[in-house]
């Protein structure tokens, strides 16, 4: 009786620790808060995460270039007002570099390497389309900067 007590006390300790799964990393972390919506919380954690430590060096992975690259793509394609202002400007810069930062320190059979390239030609479709809109909307100025 009291192994059966023990072993269903074991296996129910186990299934309440996998419940409660909180990423430990900065990268995790911002992949999950990105996941949820949460555009805010993922760029102030992906950019936490490039920050220079105590030896004077960034992390610097694929998977963090990748995230990153993600975090600022979905700022950039966000159509309300509460996040553009996140990244200001430049969040399409932002995102077109870290894509291509993965490309240059990767393998070119890295997944990375290849879901980067899927993203930037949705970000170039994207960008095509807005100024295929604007020049049919004859808005010829914002057609071509948007080019």
């Amino acid at each position: 009786m009291k192994k059966l007590i023990f072993v269903m006390l074991f296996i129910g300790l186990g299934s309440v620790s996998y419940g409660q799964y909180v990423p430990k990393g900065k990268t995790s972390k911002a992949e999950m808060a990105l996941s949820q919506g949460k555009l805010d919380i993922a760029k102030a954690e992906i950019d936490e995460a490039f920050k220079v430590d105590d030896k004077g060096k960034v992390t610097s992975s694929a998977k963090n270039w990748y995230t990153r690259g993600q975090i600022y793509k979905a700022i950039f394609l966000d159509d309300s007002t509460q996040y553009k202002d996140l990244a200001g400007e430049n969040a399409l810069e932002v995102a077109v570099e870290s894509f291509n930062k993965v490309q240059e320190m990767e393998k070119e059979t890295s997944s990375y390497v290849i879901f980067s390239g899927q993203e930037l030609s949705q970000l170039y479709a994207y960008i095509v389309n807005e100024g295929a809109e604007k020049y049919i909307e004859n808005e010829f100025e914002t057609a071509y900067k948007s080019l």
